[in-house]
């Protein structure tokens, strides 16, 4: 056997069962080799990025690795967006480029010696968990990439360039599998660290709040629910980021929602009135805290616990930082906590003031919706949210204002899970993502994509790649008249508006008639009389459909937290005191608590 053939028996025994690609000259062996291998889905895009997306796609929708293909030079180099999403997401995932023969690569002394050369491990390496130019058949690099996959560390893509002539070099099968064998597992450092002093704080507290990031996405089902039930019993409040607020229903009593600079209000009063707060897998990302770590649970003793602990040096001293996994954090304070749950921790002023909060801005709509000939995206995401299913996979794009909208309102049910790529938000993403996520969850799961016009121009040739057999599947498709989010920017900032939609240079096709004309059913909708009707039509076949949403141009991204511009500095509000502005009486009286001990 070549090679090639190896790396995917390699792959098949990490777990690996579906491969995303573009084929090329420089990986034609790896192609050939995952198209005839027995375990193998190979599946086909018709560009890098989305190859690369998908298969990061695929991993946040299953919890199962995947691996993206692509050539060598331009393939290679168009699948750096997908590859830095995965890290900057802690998503893992292989990545095979092909290369020129070894006789043909410049050694670092030319900047081009073979046709399509490009030093792309160089290019990845601060952006990849493991990277490495193969220049031989030894399995050695490969063994030592997939063990860092599975150390119990933040994770992320890995990352092989792999020459022509190496792809299809003899091996011996049965030695090189055996030294695999023999290699074994890096084992995760699962000692138990010293919690205590956060189990004496959370006793202790009258007020407080648990913040679950993404770092929580994969510990055991059984003990989240056994986490959850203890937060519950004990009147722990709990908030989630953008990745990880599909771990609990919305309606869930102790659900506070997901604080931001974009956000519903009731999430950022919940932090900032929290006396104890206690920050689990997340890095807080300053589009998290408003780009002020240093107020960020301002009122609040804070303990973090993260298992990069470059994360935790970046953090203000006042907090308690932990460097540990969330597993093990999460299963000690099963343990710690548990007993504690059966006894009387009623909370009651801080129980009352979490119920009142929630019930008044938990669905706050600040934009005013009026009578026109377009959609309110308020409405839209109001509507989604009581339609979409239990269970439902539901993928978005992962910029622009209508997405942003989405994830700050969108109440999530039992089961659900919804992802996009928050730290480095690519438009592009939606299409190839949901090739990913169909890919992982089949036929049987109802399949969303939530997506918006600008980012679904950047990669639209996907729609070529979708099985138009596809059931179960709805694309929403926002069409607000190109680049929102940044046409608002530009209106507030400057006063005019700059390649974001026809009027100011940036067209746009006939999204019908496009996505027609890749065979795939489009219906228009302007009002959501039209869009009820529409998806009760979908509910008898539940064939693949696209449907376009007629959404209102002018909407402005609310509530937020304001930013001004003082000098050359760029100065953001204070995380509760988003616009538009509450009267000042009523936000001192709602952050009172704070001073009732």
């Amino acid at each position: 056997m070549n090679f090639a053939s190896l790396i995917f028996d390699l792959l098949e025994r990490a777990g690996v069962t579906h491969c995303f690609a573009v084929p090329g000259g420089g990986n034609m062996f790896l192609i050939n080799a995952a198209h005839d291998h027995p375990s193998i889905i190979l599946k086909f895009c018709h560009h890098e990025q989305s190859a690369a997306i998908a298969a990061e796609a695929y991993y946040k929708a299953s919890g199962r690795i995947a691996c993206c293909i692509v050539t060598s030079g331009p393939g290679a180099t168009n699948s750096l967006t997908g590859i830095v999403g995965a890290w900057l997401d802690s998503s893992p995932m292989v990545v095979l480029a092909g290369q020129v023969k070894t006789g043909d690569l410049s050694g670092g002394v030319l900047r081009q010696k073979g046709p399509q050369e490009v030093d792309f491990i160089s290019i990845v390496k601060g952006v990849s968990l493991f990277s490495e130019q193969l220049l031989d058949n030894s399995v050695s690099p490969i063994l030592e990439g997939l063990s860092r996959l599975r150390d119990g560390r933040r994770s992320g893509p890995i990352v092989f360039s792999v020459p022509l002539d190496v792809q299809n070099s003899r091996v011996d099968r049965s030695f090189a599998l055996g030294a695999a064998s023999s290699s074994g597992n890096i084992v995760c450092d699962s000692h138990e660290h010293n919690f205590a002093s956060v189990f004496e704080k959370l006793k202790a507290a009258r007020r407080p709040a648990v913040l679950v990031g993404e770092g929580c996405r994969w510990v055991p089902k059984e003990l989240m629910s056994e986490f959850f039930k203890i937060c519950d019993a004990l009147n722990i409040f709990c908030l989630f980021s953008w990745l990880s607020y599909d771990l609990m229903p919305w309606d869930n009593r102790i659900n506070m929602g997901r604080p931001g600079g974009v956000a519903k209000r009731h999430s950022n009063i919940t932090v900032q009135c929290a006396d104890f707060l206690l920050i689990v897998g997340s890095r807080l990302d300053p589009t998290q805290t408003a780009f002020n770590t240093e107020e960020f649970g301002k009122n609040a003793d804070v303990s973090v616990i993260d298992v990069d602990r470059a994360e935790l040096d970046k953090l203000p001293e006042r907090f308690q930082k932990i460097e540990a996994n969330s597993q093990n954090f999460v299963s000690v304070f099963n343990k710690a906590l548990g007993e504690l749950s059966n006894t009387s921790q009623q909370r009651g002023d801080w129980v009352d003031f979490c119920a009142e909060l929630k019930l008044r801005f938990g669905q706050e709509a600040a934009n005013a919706v009026h009578d026109s000939d377009w959609l309110s995206i308020e409405r839209v995401v109001d509507y989604l949210s009581n339609w979409a299913p239990e269970n439902a996979t539901i993928v978005t794009g992962s910029s622009g204002l209508s997405v942003e909208i989405f994830h700050s309102g969108f109440r999530n049910k039992y089961g659900q899970r919804i992802f996009l790529t928050t730290a480095l938000g690519s438009m592009g993403y939606g299409l190839p993502a949901l090739i990913g996520a169909k890919a992982a969850v089949g036929e049987e799961r109802v399949t969303v994509l939530f997506e918006s016009d600008g980012s679904f121009m950047m990669n639209i040739q996907e729609l070529a790649s979708i099985n138009k057999d596809w059931s179960n599947t709805v694309i929403f498709l926002i069409n607000n008249n190109g680049y929102a989010s940044i046409r608002s920017s530009q209106s507030r900032h400057f006063g005019k508006v700059m390649g974001t939609d026809p009027s100011s240079g940036l067209d746009f096709p006939d999204f019908h008639a496009v996505v027609e004309a890749f065979g795939i059913d489009c219906v228009t909708c302007d009002s959501l009389e039209k869009l009820s009707e529409t998806l009760l039509a979908w509910v008898a076949d539940r064939r693949l459909l696209v449907i376009e949403l007629m959404v209102e141009p002018q909407s402005q991204l609310l509530p937020k937290c304001g930013v001004a511009f003082s000098g050359d500095k760029i100065v953001t509000a204070p995380l509760e005191d988003m616009d538009p502005k509450l009267d000042q009486a009523d936000l001192e009286q709602l952050m009172a608590i704070t001073k009732h001990g």
